[in-house]
């Protein structure tokens, strides 16, 4: 209901639900997963000393150098979102889901693979591409993905209103223009934001 205050926070509510994982059993019900045993990692030990803002921004450079990483290998993730970020039991995140992910060093061999994404997180150039059905992104439409990723860690909320519903054009050019007028400030949902 309220946004955490420091770090500390942030690592106790994660390992709060970290007991309640549950997954199915081969005989088809559901069977609980043990809490991974306690320990005092690293990356945990520093995001607890942060600030809410501060530990946002630690996750999200992590983010960013694991999205880094891909970039310089070709590969564009193409529907970052919080879904698809996994906090391990030490603390560190990890992008996950590479389902929609492109090798731009075969659209020469292959073309352009078929844009996708989740249309909240998307940017507007990808938005643009996915409703025309054609065109090309770049790694700066994942940088844009994690944007709207911290943005909502920040502040409980995203940056745009939700899509509606209607022709896939039209509630398109609807989101475009809520981008293009930027989004409202963080601070404003949040005052801890420097």
């Amino acid at each position: 209901p309220s946004l955490p205050a420091s770090g500390d926070v942030l690592r106790s509510t994660v390992q709060q639900h970290a007991s309640s994982t549950r997954t199915e059993s081969r005989h088809g019900g559901p069977e609980s997963i043990p809490a991974p045993p306690a320990h005092d990692p690293a990356a945990w030990a520093l995001v607890e000393k942060l600030s809410y803002p501060n530990a946002v921004a630690w996750l999200g450079a992590q983010l960013a150098a694991g999205l880094a990483h891909a970039h310089q290998r070709g590969i564009l993730h193409r529907d970052l979102k919080p879904a698809n970020v996994l906090l391990t039991d030490d603390g560190v995140p990890m992008l996950l889901d590479f389902n929609l992910a492109e090798d731009t060093k075969l659209r020469s061999q292959y073309g352009g693979a078929a844009i996708g994404g989740t249309l909240p997180y998307m940017a507007p150039e990808q938005m643009a591409a996915f409703a025309r059905l054609d065109g090309e992104t770049d790694g700066r439409s994942d940088v844009y993905a994690l944007g709207v990723v911290l943005y909502e860690l920040l502040t409980g909320k995203r940056p745009f209103p939700e899509p509606t519903k209607g022709p896939l054009r039209e509630v398109v050019e609807r989101l475009l223009s809520d981008r293009r007028a930027g989004p409202p400030s963080p601070r404003a949902a949040n005052p801890a934001v420097p």
